[in-house]
């Protein structure tokens, strides 16, 4: 593909934070998207954050029928963004909630944990920095480095 799509261009954005290397390597991925953005758009096909599912189908049309490069790119590149925002739109708030619900769960049972574990509770602390969420956060990493 060339590009990173989207999601995990914010992904990368969110798990840089502090971390002054993988700040820099976000920041070349956006660079590149962000080039890629005003390479393959402009006013006669705009890009767009939130494309309605028309304007997805219009491109990937144009796209099938020209077989033109930079249609097709134009297309991938709209078609995740309107898929980034679907699933966003509609897991973000279940995910959270089901994430913290199971970690939670695993603390309170004494449960072994794991460095996936201690990844979505680092996931969790980052998106939404809660007291809460951090010292859960704090609380699994302590324990998943004691038993490493």
């Amino acid at each position: 593909m060339g590009w990173l799509g989207i999601a995990k261009l914010k992904e990368m954005e969110m798990m840089s934070r502090g971390n002054p290397e993988k700040m820099a390597k976000y920041q070349r991925e956006k660079d590149t998207y962000d080039t890629m953005v005003k390479t393959y758009f402009n006013k006669e096909v705009p890009f767009t954050e939130y494309p309605s599912e028309s304007y997805v189908q219009k491109l990937e049309q144009k796209a099938a029928e020209t077989g033109d490069e930079a249609d097709i790119i134009r297309a991938a590149m709209i078609r995740d963004r309107f898929e980034y925002n679907e699933y966003k739109r509609r897991a973000e708030h279940f995910d959270n909630v089901k994430t913290r619900q199971e970690l939670r769960r695993k603390l309170d049972e004494g449960a072994k944990l794991t460095k996936s574990d201690l990844l979505l509770a680092e996931k969790l602390a980052r998106k939404i920095p809660s007291p809460d969420n951090l010292v859960m956060y704090s609380k699994i990493k302590r324990m998943v480095e004691a038993s490493v």
